[in-house]
């Protein structure tokens, strides 16, 4: 026999019935998140992905899940696979999905577990390609759940200010920002600013301001009216 390595050991070198049998596959790590009723990536990492052919296992035993991916490896030791719709619509949030994979050779890996995740709630929720809005027009929650992480565009418009009385000059328009950030799970407080009420006998009222994530923006300032009452800041 001839010592190789930690990895492969002793190889034997007369004995003409034994051969060098390959070592099988190990999973790693697993990056990205399984999302419930939203398709997504996940990265695995792991040795002797081989290059091609290799089958990735989803099994959630009681959202009766058990589904077969294959891909090809980006290299022995990395693979990308989409997650398939019979995972991501039957997945309940929390839940842990087993995962293994099987390698070209019919090896197969140990297993690793990666959970469901609830995607945020909260305003009325629309997709756009590959983006989900969720567009408030009155005060409410944003609810990111446990797990979810996710860089969010957000854009906070105030309410405007109203115009005001006899001969006036109409209301400013809300104020507006727009940020990107990364929140953690949490239960946000989104607050939207009301328009102004318009002004009959009088001038008309400031907009309100809205607020989200610890930033805000101000209202519109009122319209002023003719030779009694300025325009509000």
């Amino acid at each position: 026999c001839v010592y190789i390595d930690s990895t492969k050991g002793w190889i034997p070198t007369v004995d003409d019935d034994v051969t060098y049998e390959t070592p099988p596959p190990t999973l790693t790590n697993i990056s990205g998140s399984i999302l419930v009723g939203l398709a997504s990536n996940l990265t695995l990492t792991g040795t002797e992905f081989g290059t091609s052919g290799l089958v990735v296992n989803f099994l959630q035993s009681s959202d009766s899940i058990n589904e077969n991916v294959t891909v090809t490896p980006a290299s022995t030791t990395s693979a990308v696979v989409a997650v398939p719709a019979a995972v991501y619509n039957n997945i309940t949030a929390g839940n842990a999905v087993i995962m293994k994979v099987t390698n070209s050779l019919g090896a197969i890996s140990n297993t690793l577990n990666t959970n469901g995740v609830a995607l945020p709630t909260g305003g009325t929720i629309s997709t756009h390609g590959s983006f989900r809005v969720h567009t408030f027009t009155s005060s409410d929650n944003f609810v990111v759940p446990s797990g979810f992480s996710s860089a969010m565009d957000t854009l906070i418009v105030a309410g405007g200010g109203a115009g005001g009385n006899w001969h006036a000059g109409g209301g400013g328009a809300g104020g507006m920002i727009t940020y990107n950030s990364t929140p953690s799970a949490a239960t946000y407080s989104v607050v939207v600013g009301a328009g102004g009420a318009g002004g009959y006998t009088s001038v008309g009222s400031q907009g309100g301001s809205s607020e989200v994530f610890s930033q805000s923006t101000v209202g519109g300032g009122r319209g002023g009216n003719y030779n009694a009452t300025a325009a509000g800041s």
